[in-house]
């Protein structure tokens, strides 16, 4: 909707002239509700009824209960959409926070060679998987380990999963040595 054709309907739904419409909409930055909710703040305009029935523009005002204004009409828009993105976004600021907090660790033997954050780690198989997840393999069979350490994720269940890839490395190994010797 351009503007002229907002301040035509600011015009017709609170019964004001064409210039106090302009005026109010470039006031709220052409945003038709928020010039809604201005006029209503300022009393030049009543709130909405709940049952949403419009009384004649006329009689100086549109709506004639409060309960239902359009403040509280945002508020619910607000709520449906842009609380979900909020939410999400939480979600994944919660996320990122737990990630930098914990760290892959890269050992050889008894060093640690590396440690990384799970953020970065992760970021990695996303954008780089076909470089990353062939590294880690190459990493096992050269007698890498990995492991999770941090407050969230240094649990058994993960790094068991970890060790038994190392372990499968080291017997796959194992296995190509014995049939390289057998030749």
């Amino acid at each position: 909707m351009d503007f002229l054709e907002k301040v035509e309907k600011l015009r017709d739904k609170a019964g004001i002239s064409y210039e106090e419409a302009k005026d109010i909409l470039t006031d709220n930055d052409g945003d038709l509700l928020d010039a809604m909710i201005r006029l209503e703040k300022e009393g030049r305009i009543a709130p909405p009824p709940p049952t949403g029935q419009e009384s004649s523009p006329k009689n100086g005002h549109i709506f004639s209960n409060e309960s239902d204004s359009f403040e509280n009409r945002r508020r619910q828009d607000d709520s449906s959409g842009s609380d979900v993105w909020k939410g999400f976004w939480r979600y994944v600021k919660t996320l990122i926070k737990k990630g930098n907090r914990n760290t892959l660790k890269i050992n050889k033997g008894d060093n640690v060679v590396a440690a990384i954050p799970v953020t970065v780690f992760v970021a990695a198989v996303i954008f780089a998987f076909w470089a990353t997840v062939p590294l880690m393999i190459i990493g096992l069979f050269v007698g890498c380990s990995y492991s999770f350490a941090g407050p969230d994720l240094e649990k058994e269940n993960i790094n068991r999963a970890w060790d038994k890839a190392s372990q499968m490395a080291e017997n796959i190994k194992e296995d190509i040595k014995k049939e390289m010797d057998k030749k």
